[in-house]
């Protein structure tokens, strides 16, 4: 009897053991399209290229292309560019068939799986808010590669008075603010949206009043691409050239920076 037609034994190797087809086609001595095609008989689940890929990297049978290695600025560039420009040319249908299998997705995972992901996110947010977000580790990086003083998280800018910045740029006396969606949204509640609004224009106003320059940062969604970061970035990194070699007039020293 051909081992193949016997569905207990196959399902037992492919999905209980978790092993390939092509592991159980060289056992078998056959080729790997002959195990599938005995898999599609059987009515067994093939798994998709990219579950195959994670369950080879998981079992140590193969290795991650790009681990341990290092892209240039302009080859992360080249990906985010072709990135962004896949993702636009997809249709509309494409767009929400996708949207809905990872809703799917999402609702298939356990409760407890679903909530250490939401825990882990929460934890995100509080750590940002602390230790600075993503985007500005990023714009820090910028300023300082380009010869820039940055002063992080920047407290006692005026005397007597308890202000924090995001980051201050004392060569320029330029303060700058990344105003991220909570700045623009009711995202925690209108009560909060209405003290961020109060908050901002205080802030704007002492700094301006002190004869210093204010870059704000309009970061309108918490999910922008690559691409989108670096563009901000380079537009940041202009404003601050142009600061550097003319320092604005009174009534321009408030800039709004966004993509």
């Amino acid at each position: 009897m051909n081992i193949l037609e016997n569905k207990q034994w196959l399902e037992k190797e492919y999905v209980e053991n978790q092993r390939s087809a092509q592991e159980i086609a060289k056992e078998l001595n056959t080729y790997k399209q002959k195990v599938r095609r005995a898999l599609i008989k059987h009515n067994i689940p093939i798994r998709s290229a990219s579950d195959a890929q994670k369950l080879a990297l998981e079992q140590g049978r193969s290795h991650h292309p790009t681990v341990g290695t290092k892209r240039s600025a302009e080859t992360k560039l080249k990906i985010a560019e072709t990135c962004s420009q896949n993702w636009a040319d997809l249709s509309v249908r494409v767009k929400n068939e996708r949207a809905e299998l990872l809703r799917k997705r999402w609702f298939e995972l356990p409760e407890h799986k679903r909530e250490e992901i939401l825990k882990k996110a929460r934890d995100g947010v509080r750590k940002a808010s602390k230790d600075g977000s993503q985007l500005e580790k990023m714009l820090e990086g910028v300023l300082t590669e380009a010869g820039f003083m940055v002063q992080y998280h920047k407290k006692g800018l005026i005397p007597n008075v308890n202000l924090e910045v995001d980051m201050f740029l004392p060569e320029i006396s330029t303060a700058i603010e990344i105003d991220g969606p909570s700045h623009f949204f009711p995202i925690w509640g209108d009560e909060n949206f209405q003290r961020n609004i109060k908050a901002d224009i205080e802030k704007t106003g002492l700094i301006l009043n002190q004869g210093m320059a204010m870059i704000r940062v309009k970061q309108m969604s918490s999910k922008m691409s690559k691409l989108a970061k670096t563009k901000l970035l380079a537009k940041i990194l202009d404003v601050v050239n142009a600061i550097k070699n003319k320092f604005p007039d009174e009534n321009d020293r408030l800039i709004e920076v966004e993509i």
